[in-house]
């Protein structure tokens, strides 16, 4: 089995301390980083029509409230994505540098 996308994961698992499936932690690196740039434009978009609704004479408090809620939400994914990414960074470099197999 391989694994190169985040979604596929719980956790990056460290070749170095157990034994796994074959893992392209480049991949997962690159998806990681493209789903947290889509989750903060995302993220933009959303306190943007934010910014112009607060413009508006009558607000609507609750558009607001959804609208900060998803905003906190997707803050969140957005942390944990960077783990996954920053981890799977350093896990391909490590693993690249040292000519290690995932399962050796």
């Amino acid at each position: 089995m391989s694994i190169d996308k985040i979604h596929q994961l719980n956790g990056v698992p460290d070749f170095r301390y157990e034994e796994s499936p074959y893992i392209d932690y480049a991949s997962i690196s690159i998806d990681a980083d493209s789903k947290l740039i889509s989750i903060m434009e995302a993220v933009g978009c959303i306190g943007s029509s934010l910014m112009n609704d607060s413009d508006q004479k009558q607000i609507d408090a609750g558009e607001v409230n959804r609208l900060s809620g998803v905003i906190l939400s997707l803050s969140e994914v957005a942390i944990f994505i960077n783990k996954i990414s920053t981890n799977a960074h350093y896990l391909s470099g490590l693993k690249d540098g040292s000519g290690v197999d995932a399962n050796q």
